[in-house]
């Protein structure tokens, strides 16, 4: 049963709307797809450190990849997304920028 307060919370259909779960599956997908991909996302972190950080306010994020997520386990859905939020920046800088040269 859904609680009332999650009935009435429209950003919250919407967000599940757009499967979210599917949509970060893509995007780790995306950012793994070759070694290069790899190399140029760690590339990116560890600049974004030199350069202070990432956000507002600026943090310094870990030098670490995306995991793979493996559909039958739950708990490697929940791992890969968790690992996605951590390097959400670092994604979306790469995404932005592979978008700009193609």
């Amino acid at each position: 049963m859904i609680p009332q307060l999650l009935r009435d919370n429209v950003a919250y259909w919407q967000a599940l709307f757009h499967d979210p779960v599917g949509s970060a599956r893509s995007l780790v997908t995306a950012c793994r797809a070759s070694g290069q991909r790899r190399d140029a996302f760690e590339d990116t972190i560890k600049e974004g450190n030199k350069e202070g950080g990432f956000g507002d306010p600026l943090e310094v994020l870990r030098v670490v990849g995306l995991l793979k997520d493996v559909e039958t386990r739950w708990s490697a859905t929940f791992l890969t997304i968790d690992r996605l939020l951590e390097q959400y920046l670092v994604c979306f800088l790469l995404n932005e920028f592979h978008h700009q040269v193609i």
